[in-house]
């Protein structure tokens, strides 16, 4: 949806509102809507016009007048009148949010049962979390615990579950006002997800308990969409705010399969006299999740569109970490006054992407490095000049240097997938050739990770000649991914490493 800018008046036209992020396309899906991109990209617009100021209507009261009649000897039937409807203030603000003031058609069906029963007819798993109230500071604290039993995600195209596992998080907030409300982090790969985050509002007790705890389950699938697992709601009349409790509740399907995209305010201006459109992006709040951590990393992209044509295109800076960001960045754009009819502007929010990492073909990519296993019985130096050989840009790779436990894994894991069931002992970079007993790499890379074998590194005793070469091993009687020296001149298969190709 694009917006366009008119004025035919010539006077400076000014506008600044906070309105809701749209995605840009939208189908339906089993569980949540397929729109949701792997850019989490949403895009929105707005007609530039005037602004027209409308008087709400005055409130009619309806009276009935009195009637008085002479009491007589004959008595006749009196028939009923029609009831009229009675008005409450909060017909007054259906009219605005329907669906806040509405009943799910099942709340009816799961008030009459157990959270047994609930969990055993829709199977959407358990959330455990804890309310309190502190009066002397007017706040309500939220802790969400933990979940556990959720079910895996759905498929792309939605004809069966996924066997891959969920990136869950949780939405918090009190109803109706569902504005303001809170995120937990995105924890990945579990269905059983552990959060242990704490969530203050601020509001007056009576306020409170006239509220609606509502915890939503979503999963930020493997496809970047986000999917509503389920929800659990909690008059907060029907507790004790003060003393606070503790509870695991069973999640019920959720009607809104897509959760909202967030808001972004926005100041538009026109210059008739200089032909200047000027554009203030002001803030943006409750944006999605766009990674699995705690947070964002959004910016807003601003598109003049004249007709079907792109003229220019404009972006905010950066904000790390956060879903509510606060730019105050002002752009101007030249709009000719007879080109405004047709002109047309897109917003887009989108997270910051990481730069794009390439590996040559047969190669992995793993944390900005690629790696190859070659399954060749070759001597330590025989590796170490084979994998020279190959080369991206200026930079030759080595013999793979290991700095972590998950590149340990990766490395072993990446032998197995080459090779499955067959152990393989191979070659690392690591050797203490200059010194016995200070390691170092072949890439040059520090060494600040080690795992080690029981009592290696040994240096070979009772052995002729010494072990200087270092390999990761597989014994049965020991650690599957441990290291130990060997004779450099022992002939086993290896995995060469090499910083990938960035592309910004």
């Amino acid at each position: 949806m694009a917006s366009r800018s008119s004025d035919k008046d010539g006077d400076s036209v000014h506008t600044a509102s906070e309105v809701p992020l749209t995605p840009r396309t939208n189908s339906p899906d089993r569980r949540c809507s397929s729109s949701d991109t792997s850019k989490s990209t949403y895009s929105l617009t707005r007609r530039i016009s005037s602004l027209e100021s409308r008087r709400p209507s005055s409130p009619l009261i309806d009276i009935k007048p009195i009637e008085f009649g002479v009491l007589s000897a004959k008595k006749e039937p009196i028939q009923p009148s029609v009831l009229r409807r009675t008005y409450t203030p909060d017909d007054y603000f259906r009219k605005f949010e329907p669906q806040l003031y509405s009943l799910d058609s099942d709340s009816d069906d799961v008030d009459f049962l157990t959270d047994e029963e609930i969990l055993s007819k829709y199977q959407l798993g358990m959330l455990h979390f804890s309310t309190q109230y502190d009066l002397l500071h007017n706040h309500l604290t939220v802790r969400v615990i933990e979940a556990r039993d959720l079910p895996p995600p759905i498929s792309h195209d939605g004809s069966r579950q996924d066997m891959a596992h969920s990136n869950p998080y949780v939405k918090i907030c009190l109803l109706p006002d569902q504005k303001n409300s809170k995120q937990t982090g995105v924890k990945r790969k579990t269905q059983k997800p552990v959060f242990e985050e704490r969530y203050t509002f601020e509001i007056p007790f009576l306020e409170a308990q006239r509220r609606t705890l509502l915890l939503t389950v979503v999963d930020f699938d493997k496809f970047s969409r986000h999917c509503v697992i389920g929800k659990v709601s909690v008059p907060l009349c029907e507790v004790d705010l003060v003393k606070g409790g503790h509870w695991w509740k069973a999640l019920i399907p959720s009607s809104q399969n897509e959760v909202e995209l967030g808001e972004l305010l926005l100041s538009l201006n026109y210059l008739p006299s200089a032909g200047r459109l000027n554009v203030d992006v002001i803030r943006a709040k409750q944006l999605l999740q766009t990674d699995v951590s705690q947070g964002s990393d959004p910016f807003v992209k601003i598109q003049l569109v004249h007709g079907l044509k792109l003229v220019k295109t404009k972006k905010t800076s950066f904000l790390r970490g956060t879903i509510d960001p606060f730019y105050n960045e002002s752009f101007s754009f030249k709009v000719p006054q007879e080109e405004l009819e047709n002109a047309s502007l897109v917003f887009t929010v989108m997270p910051e992407l990481p730069p794009a990492s390439l590996c040559p073909l047969f190669w992995m990519e793993f944390k900005g490095h690629c790696y190859r296993f070659f399954p060749l019985n070759k001597t330590w130096a025989e590796a170490d000049f084979y994998c020279s050989e190959f080369s991206i840009g200026r930079k030759s790779a080595k013999l793979a240097s290991i700095h972590s436990w998950e590149e340990n894994v990766f490395v072993y894991d990446l032998v197995n997938s080459c090779v499955p069931g067959i152990p393989a002992d191979i070659w690392t970079g690591l050797h203490d050739h200059r010194q016995e007993g200070q390691f170092e790499w072949t890439d040059g890379s520090s060494y600040d990770y080690s795992y080690w074998d029981g009592s290696q590194p040994d240096d070979g005793v009772h052995k002729d000649p010494e072990e200087d070469c270092v390999q990761i091993w597989y014994r049965p009687t020991s650690a599957l991914r441990s290291w130990n020296d060997n004779t450099c001149s022992r002939k086993f298969p290896f995995v060469c490493k090499i910083a990938s190709l960035t592309i910004h």
